[in-house]
């Protein structure tokens, strides 16, 4: 086996004398000593870590609490939601007869403002056709489409 040695000239005389372990290797030495003082302290983060924990699983028994809750007044809730739409669905029947009413007068006016607007529109279309097409108005394109 081998020693690291170094050598120190002191006089003519040569004398050599044994380098030791840490000294050849600090990163040896290093980690060696940082392994033996977290050994030695422990961990202090523990209470934290219990904390932690603990605020976890209220969390989990908060959110479990809720559930269960939730689960409990689903039944009210969804009769509830039937109720609302009955209600809404025999407003709507009631009202029916007075929204076809009004749709068909609606129809009807529609049917007579196109009629009414004959003339108009034949002399757009004709003055388009006879050659003036920078004077077309936007709506009478969208007749067209």
């Amino acid at each position: 086996m081998m020693m690291n040695v170094s050598r120190i000239a002191v006089s003519p005389i040569r004398v050599e004398l044994p380098v030791p372990a840490c000294r050849a290797c600090p990163t040896v030495l290093v980690a060696a000593l940082g392994v033996t003082l977290v050994a030695l302290a422990g961990c202090q983060h523990q209470d934290r870590a219990h904390d932690a924990l603990d605020a976890r699983v209220a969390r989990l028994d908060s959110t479990g609490d809720a559930a269960i809750r939730n689960e409990a007044i689903r039944p009210a809730k969804l009769q509830a939601a039937l109720d609302f739409a009955q209600s809404r669905l025999r407003r709507d029947v009631a009202r029916f007869p007075v929204t076809l009413q009004n749709a068909g007068e609606l129809l009807r006016e529609d049917f007579e403002r196109f009629e009414r607007n004959q003339p108009v529109y034949r002399a757009e279309i004709e003055d388009v056709l006879r050659g003036h097409p920078e004077r077309i108005e936007l709506n009478a394109i969208c007749m067209f489409l």
